[in-house]
């Protein structure tokens, strides 16, 4: 066995550059992989994104520009609204809970609902609902 000498000292730390060296080659090919992964030329026939049976399967919310609100077409007042969420949703399984808003209600309206539905779905995913564009969104001149 090789003793120091009274100069020499122990290496006691760790050596990184090795370990940064790996990082940054990982790096570099996760950066030139990921614009092949991801190919959006490519057509795809993508399937309806809802059919009738699960229209009919999912809970909607409604809320409607005078404040009147349902659960799928039973109205609803305000107060009743977390205790007829639960009941409509028990024993009800692989469903999604479609809150419809006006959209010409303020925010704190629609925020206010949205955190009603969100504490009383359950294990339930919510969703907002919205009704597909035709065209695209012209950008705003400044």
């Amino acid at each position: 066995m090789k003793k120091l000498k009274p100069t020499e000292e122990a290496v006691t730390g760790v050596n990184v550059v090795p370990i940064i060296d790996v990082t940054l080659v990982l790096l570099v090919i996760l950066l030139v992989m990921s614009p092949i992964v991801n190919l959006p030329s490519l057509p795809v026939d993508l399937p309806e994104a809802m059919t009738k049976e699960t229209k009919d399967q999912n809970v909607s919310v409604t809320l409607t520009a005078e404040g009147f609100i349902s659960i799928d077409n039973d109205r609803v007042e305000f107060k009743d609204l977390p205790w007829k969420l639960r009941k409509t949703l028990e024993g009800r399984e692989d469903i999604v809970v479609i809150v419809r808003a006006d959209k010409s209600l303020p925010y704190g309206a629609v925020d206010k609902l949205l955190k009603v539905v969100n504490r009383n779905a359950g294990k339930f995913p919510v969703a907002v609902g919205t009704r597909q564009r035709a065209a695209a969104i012209e950008p705003v001149q400044q």
